[in-house]
């Protein structure tokens, strides 16, 4: 599978993307736009000054990010072009990998909600696209383990709860519950407006047939078209969403974490960076902790 350096990088990136089939299908994703950000046409390009150019640049854009993972992706195929025999040595085996930003983001604002339903709604499928959003902000499933979810065998609305079976890791296989408005709405879909009442994937096109990667995706950007650019509409964003307002909502850590579907609380806890106010820490349970322990008389 030898290939000379002056070779079309993007063949390179090709086979090294097919070459990875033990990986999740939204890691060839991110490593597929990763490398192809770079910028290489050959392998001759593909060298750790260039690489850490591109880093600078992005690091200077404020996007952390994309440096971090475009970084991530750029070694790994160094470490692939090397067992593969294509190269006799790592030509990026001295980039640097920044640090990815342990700054959360901020979870959707009631108002940024009601925007983001609305505009899910205003497109021809959009009971499906108003569902498809409700349950990643209330369920915080990751893109594609929405795709994959099925009915019925991932929706058990009697017991209100919702299963992941593909997740990215071992731990992301779990159950999340579901609020009681997310199962009306689930309900609603699947009784009148879902194309085909068989069993399969539960979010399906206007064909009827089951979306792939990017065509999923998609949804979310004509959304996000519909939306002022304040709202900052991402996916993941959603995730992030719904992992704040079960710590707002007093959900214990382990539970937290279990939804999630992380392998630790503290990764749970520094995904969704969030100082409770004053209010919302007198809802708690913890402003009554005194008195439930300890009794009300003096």
């Amino acid at each position: 599978m030898a290939r000379s350096l002056s070779s079309p990088f993007s063949e390179t990136i090709e086979s090294f993307i097919r070459s990875r089939h033990d990986l999740k299908l939204w890691t060839l994703k991110t490593y597929e736009k990763s490398l192809r950000r770079l910028a290489c046409h050959t392998l001759a390009n593909f060298t750790a000054q260039h690489v850490d150019a591109h880093i600078a640049r992005k690091l200077v854009e404020h996007k952390r990010y994309t440096a971090h993972h475009d970084a991530v992706a750029a070694k790994q195929l160094g470490q692939w072009l090397v067992a593969s025999r294509i190269l006799a040595e790592d030509p990026v085996a001295t980039v640097h990998v920044p640090k990815q930003p342990k700054k959360g983001r901020p979870p959707f604002t009631v108002d940024d909600v009601r925007l983001i339903r609305a505009a899910a709604k205003d497109s021809p499928q959009s009971e499906r696209d108003e569902l498809i959003v409700v349950v990643a902000l209330a369920c915080g499933l990751r893109l594609d383990e929405l795709r994959r979810l099925r009915w019925p065998e991932d929706i058990d609305l009697r017991e209100q709860v919702l299963y992941v079976r593909e997740g990215k890791t071992e731990a992301a296989e779990r159950a999340v519950v579901l609020d009681p408005q997310v199962c009306a709405l689930i309900d609603a879909y699947v009784k009148d407006w879902r194309p085909s009442q068989q069993p399969g994937l539960l979010f399906l096109n206007s064909h009827g047939d089951p979306f792939s990667y990017d065509g999923f995706a998609q949804v979310f950007r004509r959304i996000r078209s519909r939306l002022p650019a304040s709202v900052d509409f991402k996916a993941h964003r959603c995730r992030n969403t719904a992992i704040v307002n079960w710590w707002r909502a007093d959900v214990h850590p382990w539970d937290a974490q279990q939804m999630a579907g992380h392998k630790t609380a503290q990764q749970t806890r520094e995904y969704a960076k969030y100082t409770k106010t004053p209010a919302e820490l007198r809802r708690s349970p913890a402003a009554s902790a005194f008195s439930r322990i300890y009794g009300k008389a003096g």
